[in-house]
């Protein structure tokens, strides 16, 4: 599931870098820095 993330990530940073989908991508940086601390 986090490969899934950090793929939709990725996708979206290459599409374009609009600010709603680089707020995104950061709550899902923050999501999984908090999910492997956690672990």
């Amino acid at each position: 599931m986090c490969a899934a993330a950090m793929m939709l990530v990725f996708s979206n940073k290459q599409n374009s870098m609009s600010a709603e989908q680089y707020s995104f991508s950061s709550t899902i940086h923050a999501v999984m820095r908090a999910h492997f601390l956690t672990l």
